[in-house]
């Protein structure tokens, strides 16, 4: 049997990890969801969909960039968009590889779309930016890497601090970086409600 690789990847470059754990709340909160401790996860607990959200934070590479892994994908450029909003002028980049489909990637600023790279569906934004040209990709890496290699996609500027993983294999150390996993609850969640 041939297993699909699925991702969804974000990074922001210059942010600490308290105010990416503040940002990562407020818009993880107004999904329904509040911080909980994995530890009180009852082992082998049967959650429902979207009933925990599990959320990896890896350390900062050379260039200050953190990176934050979802388990659930799908919703990548959302919460990207989202993160954008609550992290006035950072730059927020989002790569996600859909089932069967080749990846997509996406750059954010102040809740605005300001790269895209590859056929997406647009779902987390009123209207369907363009593809960005060649010339775009090249401004884009000249403000978020200055000095790097001319020419390299946005993909290999991330080189440090990314794999082509699923969350799993992140977490069970394919990540290039150290992870920290951050476990989130629907507040509709029984076991929430109950705690």
């Amino acid at each position: 049997m041939t297993r699909t690789l699925v991702f969804g990847q974000i990074f922001l470059r210059g942010i600490s990890e308290p105010d990416l754990a503040r940002a990562a709340r407020a818009v993880l909160g107004r999904e329904g969801y509040a911080p909980f401790e994995a530890a009180r996860l009852p082992t082998g607990y049967p959650a429902l969909a979207r009933e925990v959200a599990r959320v990896a934070v890896s350390d900062p590479d050379d260039a200050d960039t953190r990176a934050v892994l979802f388990e659930d994908w799908d919703r990548t450029f959302a919460r990207a968009l989202a993160l954008s909003r609550e992290c006035p002028g950072t730059d927020v980049v989002a790569v996600v590889r859909p089932p069967l489909e080749p990846s997509r990637l996406k750059a954010y600023r102040d809740g605005g779309v300001v790269l895209k790279v590859g056929e997406d569906p647009d779902e987390e934004v009123l209207y369907r930016p363009a593809i960005s040209s060649d010339e775009d990709v090249g401004r884009f890496l000249a403000a978020w890497r200055p000095g790097g290699e001319r020419g390299a996609g946005v993909l290999a500027a991330l080189a440090d601090i990314r794999r082509d993983c699923s969350y799993r294999e992140a977490l069970a150390g394919a990540w290039p970086r150290p992870l920290r996993e951050w476990v989130f609850l629907s507040r509709r969640s029984r076991l929430y409600v109950e705690s």
